[in-house]
């Protein structure tokens, strides 16, 4: 009797436990909270939620510094987003926890390629590059096969204007990954700036060719064609964004002045009417010939 009495009252404690585990709203962590948050554009409790867990969610760390850091960027809080990306970065080499995650992005270097990404554009909304150029030094060190890494150094000096370097470095993420538009629209501008307008126009045709709907390079091909003066193939290309983008207001500013310096009054005012569209106003494209649209 005894031990029927004992089973039977294990029995009533694994259902009570299992009652308990059932009221469990795992959705309810921090993590989730900070997530759910996120998607509704409500970034000040994100952040919050966020910042509660990373305090003790060790094994999944990166994730939580990964999701804090666009939290942030949204926010616009441009250097906690950067204090946020290196730590996701970081995490994604060394977290002691979760060997299978630095397997996997070390098998895929896109990840740790777009925060790296997110840290140039922090530092680019903030106007200051500060130690971006030894930051993205260091990663390369660490991981000298990540063209991401390379690709964002290079704009970097671009944006900062030691062409010669931003060239030597978008090259390498040429090599690295042959098929990168960006890189090549990348290099097309530095070219430019250079004045070197025939390996620039070389690199804008390649970055098309790869990806024909980078509107980016559309523009960057015109803003230069009309330093050269060609204003009917300026044109061209501006069209080509535009068609892709039609409240790219950048675009249709160059499509103007294009257009007028051919004589084509007419059209240089359509595409001014439609620069000044409220659509055009709300500032969806990224400015020509300073910023690329690849995220």
């Amino acid at each position: 009797m005894k031990r029927t009495g004992l089973i039977i009252g294990l029995i009533l404690l694994v259902f009570a436990v299992a009652g308990c585990v059932s009221t469990i709203n795992l959705n309810d962590s921090p993590y989730y909270r900070g997530k759910a948050a996120y998607r509704k554009g409500d970034y000040q409790n994100a952040i919050k939620d966020l910042n509660i867990d990373i305090k003790t969610n060790h094994r999944n760390k990166p994730l939580v510094y990964e999701d804090l850091g666009h939290a942030y960027f949204k926010n616009g809080n441009y250097r906690d987003a950067i204090t946020a990306y290196k730590k996701y970065i970081g995490d994604t080499y060394t977290n002691p926890y979760r060997k299978d995650m630095v397997k996997f992005y070390n098998e895929n270097p896109y990840w740790r390629g777009m925060a790296a990404v997110r840290i140039r554009q922090s530092c680019q909304a903030l106007k200051n590059f500060g130690d971006a150029v030894p930051f993205m030094e260091q990663l390369i060190a660490k991981d000298p096969n990540n063209s991401y890494y390379f690709r964002e150094l290079g704009y970097i000096y671009m944006m900062i204007g030691q062409y010669d370097k931003a060239i030597t470095a978008t090259k390498r993420a040429i090599e690295l990954n042959p098929q990168d538009a960006y890189s090549y629209d990348n290099l097309g501008y530095v070219y430019g700036k250079k004045k070197q307008y025939d390996k620039a126009f070389k690199a804008f045709r390649k970055s098309i060719e790869i990806t024909p709907k980078n509107r980016a390079a559309y523009s960057n091909y015109g803003f230069f064609l009309m330093e050269k003066r060609d204003y009917a193939g300026a044109a061209e290309q501006y069209k080509k964004a535009v068609s892709l983008q039609p409240d790219n207001r950048e675009a249709l500013s160059g499509l103007t002045d294009a257009c007028y310096k051919q004589g084509k009054y007419d059209e240089a005012l359509d595409a001014t009417n439609k620069s000044i569209s409220p659509m055009s106003l709300v500032g969806i494209g990224s400015r020509i010939g300073t910023v690329n649209f690849y995220v």
